[in-house]
């Protein structure tokens, strides 16, 4: 992982996305949290009423809404435990 730092914004990069892909194929208990924590973060962002934007090769896709990022999140991360902030 190139960087095990909080992602403050609402931008998943490149280098992000591999981290976040990362802590889930070495699935350990300690990467999982990372990982739930990171997604947590990403979630927040959108309750703020931000944007999670996510660079892929293809474009980015935004997400704006809880329902398209928990949407997105469970699909490509489906043992991750996303925790609503309050």
């Amino acid at each position: 992982m190139t960087s095990l730092k909080p992602s403050s914004s609402g931008l998943i990069t490149p280098e992000r996305l591999a981290d976040l892909d990362e802590a889930r194929d070495y699935n350990a208990a300690s990467s999982y949290n990372w990982l739930n924590a990171e997604l947590g973060r990403l979630l927040q962002v959108i309750q703020s009423n931000g944007t999670v934007h996510v660079e892929l090769d293809s474009g980015t896709i935004s997400l704006a809404t809880e329902r398209a990022f928990l949407a997105w999140a469970r699909e490509r991360y489906p043992a991750a435990t996303i925790r609503k902030q309050s």
